[in-house]
């Protein structure tokens, strides 16, 4: 697609699914310079495909250094625990590496969910989206940032998509305000002054 970059986790080795491509994450240009996206992890195995992508993009709140995003497809007949396991130490590995992000783990999870081993991320995924189940998760390490909103499914996919909305306000706009008294010099206070530099 014009304007974007892809950044693409294909489905190569000896496990993978064969059915079907692989996951991607596409980056809007207008959003973040294609020279600031660079791909950090692919892996594919039976129980899990992950793409990792850190970008750093035009604008952030200071508050965050980077964004990471992780890609996620998870077969319906994975192994529960040990995929749980595997992608926990993805995550931690990037919170060591990269403590002030903001970290994302997103895509097709199916049954597996990350609630119980990584209690500070939140999901922000509240709409069906296969059928009536949720299966495809967004998972942030900020809290009650974002809302979201069911959309029709893209070609042949049996999959609704998810438009996630960000209701996520930066800490300076959240701080309680704070007023200060500043003294303001008048005109005999500033003669004082420039009389006091004169003679020294």
């Amino acid at each position: 697609m014009d304007g974007f970059s892809i950044f693409r986790g294909d489905r190569k080795g000896e496990g993978c699914k064969t059915r079907g491509g692989g996951v991607c994450l596409y980056v809007n240009h207008r959003w973040a310079n294609p020279n600031n996206s660079h791909i950090k992890l692919t892996a594919c195995s039976p129980n899990l495909e992950i793409l990792t992508v850190n970008i750093r993009p035009f604008y952030l709140p200071r508050e965050f250094s980077n964004i990471v995003y992780n890609v996620v497809y998870i077969p319906p007949n994975a192994n529960d625990s040990d995929v749980t396991e595997q992608l926990v130490n993805i995550v931690q590995e990037q919170e060591d590496r990269w403590p002030d992000a903001a970290a994302y783990v997103l895509g097709d999870l199916n049954h597996v969910t990350l609630r119980d081993h990584l209690p500070h991320v939140s999901q922000h995924v509240t709409v069906p989206t296969r059928k009536e189940k949720t299966i495809d998760l967004c998972y942030c390490n900020t809290p009650d940032s974002y809302k979201s909103y069911q959309l029709p499914c893209l070609g042949d996919s049996d999959h609704n998509m998810v438009h996630i909305c960000p209701k996520y306000r930066p800490t300076l706009k959240t701080e309680s305000t704070k007023t200060k008294t500043v003294q303001k010099w008048n005109a005999d206070t500033e003669d004082t002054l420039k009389a006091c530099f004169e003679s020294t």
